[in-house]
């Protein structure tokens, strides 16, 4: 298989790629996993990064920066992460931090950052509390106003880069009922009012500074305020859902990394006269994971591109990608593991020592950003309206679609403008209601190609259909009006809608993006393996799929193999 040169949007990780293969020891594998093991933060590494510039990748064109599009930062996280979560963490609270500037900021307080984040600096999302978690309404810090400053009083807790991060974002109760955004500077902070609290021993992500700032009457300018005063809990929720999308990129470097480790270790591994990879149990372990991979790229990758398309769309579609992805990733690690078996519990080799680091870093992508119950909750909310909706200009949804899903293609660039962003996304959800429409497109293309492959088809979408129904009759009562809080069944709708809309993200992506694949995927066989997957996710009796299972495997050793990412756009990867 050759490796086609990476496309514009996907340059920058590329060239990440490039720098971590030739970095050296620092951003070795071997220095990383013992520097995780000694609860410490990869230093040398972060400065070779920092060196090269990722801040830049941070701050938009219009400021001076390299960040383009959402896109983009999807691939450049992916990429950090499959070498060391700790990484991608780093700089994706950062970004959380300097993404309301972006969107609500005023321009000395965007161009202060750009300085800021361009010099190397990161920073702290002052969001969540001991007591409250990331509960917005019931913030108990204080910004309370005095003539030209707010004097601020609390503390955060639990919150990314607080000892390390030059500026914050601060999340603060301004009014009894009210909360704001403050943007400041750590440097201007008056002494003897504000200090930072000890770092946390953590599970995974092992030196990393996750730890908490308090404040003690600490007056700052009213400058500082982020946009209009007492519209901080909407700010935090929309700028939450921007920064969803780059941890199902954090979780899918992780797992791409993982199914390396235990492929290589399969393929080595001898037992009965032959390799394992040879036993239909651990080749199907592997071909999953591969699979959720190549999924959580079609469900991923256009909720990015919708942050400049569609931003209306944003708050259901980020939802959807912050809770499926973690989730697949996560449990396809899990499985990883039975095939390293007892070698899993081994310190003795660094392959072993890698995969238990990525173990315990993967498992805080379902926490990040919201949890996964949160996330259930969001996408429940929304159901009633995103999937009922009314008439439809279908060629209008197309035409969104076909910008969306045409992978390889330039996404639109990023403009940030926090009035594009809306906290619901109301009857708006192409996806979901082009359903009948694209799968029926789905299938004219297959049979036009492939005669057996376009049975198979059918017969996964007749059991797919048969789960949108299901869930559609269930919609009305899955919100509880009296108590107005949503019924525990709400969650099983929420993941079944979730998978669905994984699913039609497969077929979609295969429609709008053939021109853009590499002749390995132009086939369509990938798309029934994993909508074989998606089934199987939701029907645990479902039979898997033999007869591809070989040709599946294979793809996936070719990718392997030559070098390259596992995934529909392959470019060149650090092994």
């Amino acid at each position: 298989m050759t490796v086609a040169e990476p496309l514009a949007t996907y340059a920058a990780a590329a060239d990440l790629e490039r720098l971590i293969a030739q970095a050296g020891a620092p951003m070795s594998v071997d220095a990383l996993v013992e520097a995780d093991e000694q609860d410490r933060f990869p230093d040398a590494a972060l400065a070779i990064v920092r060196d090269w510039g990722f801040g830049d990748l941070l701050v938009p064109r219009d400021q001076g920066g390299r960040l383009v599009s959402y896109e983009q930062l999807f691939a450049a996280f992916r990429a950090l992460s499959r070498r060391d979560a700790r990484l991608a963490v780093y700089y994706g609270s950062t970004l959380l931090a300097a993404n309301p500037v972006w969107l609500w900021g005023d321009e000395a307080q965007r161009r202060r950052l750009a300085h800021m984040l361009r010099a190397g600096a990161c920073g702290t999302f002052a969001m969540s509390e001991a007591d409250h978690g990331s509960d917005l309404i019931n913030c108990e810090m204080r910004a309370r106003r005095e003539g030209d400053h707010f004097v601020l009083h609390g503390t955060k807790w639990l919150v990314g880069n607080a000892n390390r991060g030059s500026f914050l974002t601060l999340y603060a109760r301004t009014g009894s009922h009210a909360f704001s955004l403050l943007f400041l500077d750590k440097a201007a902070l008056p002494e003897g009012r504000w200090e930072p609290l000890d770092s946390v021993r953590t599970l995974g992500l092992r030196g990393h500074d996750l730890s908490g700032i308090t404040f003690s009457d600490c007056p700052v300018p009213a400058e500082a305020l982020v946009g209009r005063e007492g519209s901080g809990a909407a700010k935090v929720l929309k700028t939450l859902q921007l920064t969803r999308t780059l941890i199902g990129g954090l979780a899918m470097g992780g797992l791409d990394t993982a199914l390396r480790i235990a492929l290589r270790h399969a393929q080595g591994r001898v037992l009965y006269g032959a390799p394992i990879t040879e036993i239909s149990v651990i080749r199907g372990v592997l071909l999953d994971a591969y699979l959720d991979l190549l999924i959580g790229e079609c469900t991923t990758i256009p909720v990015t591109r919708a942050i400049s398309a569609a931003p209306g769309r944003v708050s259901l579609w980020s939802a959807i990608v912050k809770y499926l992805v973690p989730v697949i990733c996560e449990e396809a690690v899990a499985s990883l593991a039975t095939v390293l078996s007892a070698r899993r519990y081994l310190r003795s080799e660094t392959d072993y020592r890698h995969f238990q680091k990525i173990e315990r870093d993967i498992s805080i992508a379902g926490i990040f950003e919201g949890t996964t119950q949160v996330n259930l909750a969001g996408i429940a909310a929304q159901l009633p309206q995103a999937v009922g909706g009314g008439e439809r200009d279908h060629d209008r949804d197309d035409e969104l679609l076909r910008h969306l899903f045409a992978l390889g293609s330039q996404p639109r660039p990023w403009l940030p403008a926090g009035s594009d962003l809306r906290l619901t996304n109301g009857a708006d959800d192409e996806l979901t209601a082009g359903w009948p429409r694209y799968t029926k497109s789905v299938v004219e293309l297959m049979e036009a190609r492939d005669s057996a492959l376009a049975g198979e088809l059918k017969a996964l979408l007749d059991q797919l259909d048969q789960t949108r129904a299901r869930m559609l009759k269930d919609l009305p009562a899955i919100t509880d009006n009296r108590s107005r809080r949503l019924r525990a069944h709400a969650f099983t709708v929420a993941r079944t809608n979730a998978l669905l809309h994984a699913a039609g993200s497969v077929m979609v992506t295969w429609l709008y993006a053939e021109d853009g694949l590499s002749e390995e995927f132009r086939d369509g066989m990938w798309v029934v393996l994993c909508l074989d997957r998606i089934v199987r996710r939701l029907q645990t009796d479902h039979a898997r799929n033999e007869r591809l299972m070989t040709a599946g495997f294979e793809l996936m050793c070719r990718q392997a193999e030559a070098g390259e990412l596992f995934s529909l756009m392959p470019m060149p990867v650090a092994e």
